[in-house]
């Protein structure tokens, strides 16, 4: 009897390690069926999925000690060359406006023609041989840059390019300290400014001050002389003296 129950109860847990087994394949079967399905969807296979390389990261190159060496350089120097940069003042609004003035200026309005334009101009205030005989002015004697000619004790000014310039505007300069040497041995020093006036081409003459009392000639300028007037023609050409 003992052994009848022996033999029921092994065939029992067969059934159930059977039943087990048969559970534990179907799971299997599902999952396998389920991730092939996701591989397939995504262009890959199990196979080349387990093929793939896995990233490592690669060692990081070994730093000799020259190298080091350098790199501290190089360190160093950037520090220095930032330091140089701060300690340098900033370039300031005004100054920036002023060099961009004499840029232009010397584009369409150079210093060279406002310095001709005013050698003319006081060339032609000072000049004795300028009027006819009953002392009006002759208009036809009038003396351009380039005019040498004649008796110059009696009106020449030599150009030796003297003065401090700055410009002013954008049409206009203004010169201190500008020594005239004249022919008949006098001379003067005078700040003044020169506007080029372009609707009407002319150079404008003004605001002449004599600026050394000690000079041969202490002059009060006279406001609106016609000479302060310089047409563009008179500036042309290169004068011998």
């Amino acid at each position: 009897m003992r052994r009848r129950r022996h033999t029921v109860g092994g065939i029992i847990g067969i059934i159930i390690a059977g039943a087990f087994a048969i559970a534990g394949m179907i799971f299997l079967g599902i999952l396998v069926s389920r991730m092939y399905t996701i591989y397939k969807d995504s262009g890959q296979t199990i196979s080349g999925l387990m093929d793939m390389p896995v990233a490592t990261a690669s060692p990081s190159p070994e730093v000799t000690p020259a190298e080091e060496d350098l790199i501290a350089e190089e360190d160093e120097e950037e520090d220095d060359v930032s330091a140089e940069d701060e300690s340098q003042p900033s370039e300031t609004p005004e100054s920036v406006v002023s060099s961009q003035h004499n840029t232009e200026i010397n584009t369409i309005f150079s210093r060279e023609n406002a310095n001709r334009a005013a050698i003319v101009s006081l060339t032609n205030y000072f000049a004795s041989d300028i009027y006819d005989g009953k002392g009006e002015l002759d208009y036809g004697a009038i003396h351009s840059y380039a005019d040498t000619s004649g008796e110059t004790n009696k009106y020449l000014i030599y150009d030796n390019d003297t003065g401090i310039w700055t410009a002013k505007s954008e049409n206009q300069w203004h010169v201190d300290a500008l020594q005239l040497n004249f022919a008949s041995g006098m001379y003067l020093v005078v700040s003044l400014d020169v506007l080029y006036d372009a609707e009407n081409d002319l150079y404008i003459i003004s605001n002449i001050v004599d600026d050394d009392s000690e000079s041969s000639a202490h002059v009060d300028f006279a406001s609106g002389s016609a000479f302060y007037y310089v047409q563009p023609y008179m500036i042309e050409g290169e004068r011998w003296a």
